[in-house]
């Protein structure tokens, strides 16, 4: 992860963002993919007709959702191969991909496997010699030593990271004219434009896009249809994050591995990846002391402590592999869980040690995803009511003279580079039996759907950011605080990502009173990387003298709570 003294210039960004000075922002939009595809949905991971015990496995993922610290969204899981469970949390469901942060650098070690296994490219091939434009003469000497395998296995120490390549447009110029923090080899460094590079490598030594590559030899054989990956600023594949996959995707991705790197295509087993690499790959390469739960890195994967594998990316992203058990687990997260040390793949660990499969066979019914019944006359009920309490407030239309958050949440702005300067306006109708919420923000106005029934019954629909197309799911109701106020509570969903946001106004006469919170929180993201020893190393930042500025400044861009009045 990147140490403070990386982060001068997105503390600076940051101030530039509170400032309203978006348009200085160094970063770039655009080489995200825009349009939004459903995921694919396919027979090929077969239904288990292996028996379990009744009611166990639903017991222990019902224990999962229901618990606030670990927030899951979706759970998979294979035994021997075959899908016994697959869950997913209201508004989610099979139809949507989701944002995979980390998990696609074990993607990346496995095109590299492939590679290896065609002759393109090897462990020990020098990455300036596949880049000799980058080879001058004022190159390190350290970057003239690192290789294919220091940054397969995180021990490249390069200090260009994550936080730098938002100000850079070169990507790979500029990792390849960086200083290394160690010889190359020497510690683990765990940083993703080591993935990045690695991609662009693959691309380099085979002659041919990266995702290309992938489909021809990995993609397409598994049947994993429309996989998307966010792109540099050069339009090169991201590597280590910007991966959108599907559940099932993953859970595919975690059987290729436990099978040795084979796939049955047409009834025939065939090896995709060779068996050697996969299992170098999942056998520890780095060694890592003093963790509860890791014990090691392999080739883009963690090796965990009870000797099971580990693919992990921020915000409870996760596929986990144990061979003992002959089980695979995926699971999407909701934005409570950062690193693999957490408390959900504590629990996805202890959950792999309970007996699970007993002489009962298993309830499809209630073990697989289904939509829950709506009863329209309910609806109906719901509506007249919500229309009845906010008739004097219908069609008004309430502007804000302070910020009064963005509808998209911030974590999605900066992954996308994709920012809004604030909602400036904000009102509420119901047009043909619909509930709708109508907001302009950056100059642009939507017009959102809200479901009203009950917590099942949102509205799914799609909106379209600066060209970039959102699946969102949206749920209103009317509750009453502890003084008996009424107040409108609002859930938007984003179904790609791990984000959400959740608006409460309270209604008075000619105003309202608006607050705003969403996930994931960056507060937490401040608070561990950086501090004030780094605040106070930023001239402007002198005359502030403490963090607090900038952690109230955060809160109220994450969490703010403005009035908004009647525009006459």
């Amino acid at each position: 992860m990147p140490d403070a003294s990386l982060n001068i210039k997105l503390i600076s960004s940051i101030y530039k963002f509170y400032t309203e000075k978006q348009g200085e922002l160094p970063l770039y939009f655009g080489n995200d993919v825009s349009e939004f595809k459903p995921a694919y949905v396919g027979s090929d991971l077969i239904k288990s007709r292996k028996h379990i015990e009744k009611g166990r496995l639903d017991t222990l993922v019902e224990e999962f959702f229901s618990n606030p610290d670990i927030s899951l969204s979706g759970f998979g899981m294979l035994y021997n191969g075959e899908l016994v469970k697959e869950y997913y949390k209201t508004p989610y469901s099979f139809d949507y991909r989701r944002v995979s942060y980390s998990v696609c650098k074990t993607v990346i070690s496995l095109a590299l496997g492939i590679a290896i296994d065609k002759g393109y490219i090897t462990l020990d091939t020098k990455v300036s010699t596949l880049f000799p434009e980058h080879n001058k003469i004022f190159m390190k000497r350290d970057m003239k030593q690192l290789s294919v395998r220091h940054l397969l296995t995180m021990t490249a120490g390069v200090y260009f990271d994550e936080i730098k390549a938002f100000f850079s447009f070169d990507w790979r110029k500029d990792f390849m004219g960086s200083e290394n923090l160690f010889p190359p080899g020497k510690e683990f460094y765990y940083n993703s434009l080591n993935s990045y590079m690695l991609g662009a490598c693959i691309s380099k030594a085979t002659g041919k896009n990266l995702m290309d590559f992938l489909e021809e030899n990995l993609f397409i054989p598994m049947n994993m249809r429309d996989i998307t990956w966010d792109k540099c600023p050069m339009g090169l594949p991201k590597g280590g994050w910007g991966m959108k996959l599907s559940l099932r995707d993953m859970l595919k991705i975690g059987k290729l591995i436990q099978n040795n790197g084979t796939w049955t295509i047409g009834g025939k087993e065939t090896q995709l990846v060779s068996k050697e690499y996969i299992r170098d790959m999942t056998k520890k390469q780095v060694d890592i002391k003093d963790k509860r739960l890791i014990t090691g890195y392999g080739y883009g994967v963690w090796i965990l402590k009870d000797n099971s594998i580990l693919l992990n990316g921020i915000f409870g992203q996760n596929v986990y592999i144990n061979n003992e058990k002959k089980i695979v687990i995926a699971t999407c997260g909701s934005a409570k869980e950062l690193f693999p040390e957490g408390k959900l793949v504590e629990n996805i660990i202890n959950f792999a040690k309970k007996d699970l499969f007993k002489k009962d066979k298993i309830n499809w019914h209630k073990g697989l995803y289904s939509v829950e019944g709506r009863s329209i006359m309910l609806k109906r009920l719901k509506l007249l009511n919500i229309k009845r309490k906010l008739a004097p407030y219908l069609g008004n239309e309430y502007r804000f003279k302070e910020y009064a958050s963005s509808l998209l949440p911030l974590m999605s702005q900066v992954m996308y580079s994709n920012f809004l300067t604030g909602i400036d306006m904000i009102s509420f109708d119901i047009s043909e039996d619909i509930f709708y919420m109508r907001l302009s923000d950056s100059g642009f106005t939507f017009k959102i759907r809200l479901g009203y029934h009950n917590e099942t019954s949102y509205d799914y629909q799609i909106i379209t950011i600066n060209g970039k197309e959102m699946p969102i799911a949206t749920f209103a109701k009317i509750i009453y605080d502890e003084e008996k106020r009424m107040l409108l509570k609002i859930h938007i969903v984003f179904l790609e990502e791990v984000s959400h946001k959740v608006f409460k106004i309270y209604f008075n006469e000619d105003s309202i009173k608006f607050s705003s919170a969403e996930t994931p929180d960056l507060l937490e993201f401040m608070n561990k990387f950086v501090d004030d020893d780094l605040l106070l190393k930023i001239k402007k930042y002198k005359k502030i003298g403490s963090m607090d500025y900038i952690l109230y400044k955060t809160r109220n861009i994450l969490h703010p709570k403005v009035i908004g009045y009647i525009d006459d």
